[in-house]
Formats: C-alpha cells, structure tokens, sequence
C-alpha cells in the first residue's frame, strides 16, 4: 500500500529555531495539548507518548529521530490503527524568523483514507496555526 503523503502549509513563527526545537522534540512538553477534552489517559516520556482520543484507544508515538534545530521525525508505534511517520521541518531565517512545515506519510488503506484524509490536512495546517501563535 503506497503512504498517502499530507503536507502543511509553511507557518512562521517569531522564535528561535532552537527553542521551538527544545519544545517540540520532548512529548513531556505537551501536556497542555493533552488536556483537550477528547484526549484521554495521557502518558508521556521524552520519547514516546499514549493516549486515547475519541473513537481510537492506545494510540502510541515515539520520536523516531530527531536533527537539532532542523528536524523532528515521529512515528505510530505499532499499536496504532494505521502507520504513519510526521515529520516536522523548522528553517531557521534569523533570530525571531523560523519557518515550519509539517508533512505526514500515512498507511491508509482506501476506506481510512476517504474518511481521514481531510482530517489529517486540517490538523497539519491547524497544528501551524497553534505553533504560529505560540510562544517559545
């Protein structure tokens, strides 16, 4: 089954490559995200995190790898309803100037992919939009 590829809009943020990378490269760091109403049973190292969400128990992700103040990969952990891999990409144009995209490759099969595909975009370009406004 070929991946279905998702990729966000490019976002700016007004903060340091590094700091956004300290933040984004440890699950610890985002137990605000966790406290949404949908998510459940949040656990969290600095590598892996489980939670569940409505429709979906256990999910699992672990950070697969990671290239200081450039690059963020993450992965399902097997455990998951499908395998993904999410990559975050910062570009560092200047001291308060770091762009960011997040791409997405999926295993859907037909059925998921019909039923998540737009999903998946809105939450990527939705994640841009937090990351934009947030503060590091």
């Amino acid at each position: 089954m070929k991946p279905t590829k998702i990729v966000s809009k490019i976002g700016k943020i007004n903060s340091s490559a590094q700091s956004i990378y300290n933040y984004l490269s440890n699950f610890k760091n985002f137990d605000r995200i966790a406290q949404h109403p949908d998510i459940k049973n949040w656990e969290a190292t600095e590598d892996t995190c489980h939670f569940s969400v409505k429709g979906f128990n256990n999910i699992g992700m672990k950070i697969k790898n990671r290239e200081p103040y450039k690059t963020i990969q993450i992965a399902s952990d097997g455990k998951t309803p499908f395998e993904f891999l999410l990559w975050i990409q910062l570009l560092d144009k200047g001291p308060y100037d770091t762009r960011i995209r997040i791409t997405v490759h999926a295993k859907l099969n037909p059925v998921m992919k019909m039923m998540l595909g737009k999903t998946l975009t809105k939450f990527v370009n939705n994640a841009v939009d937090q990351l934009e406004m947030s503060h590091f």
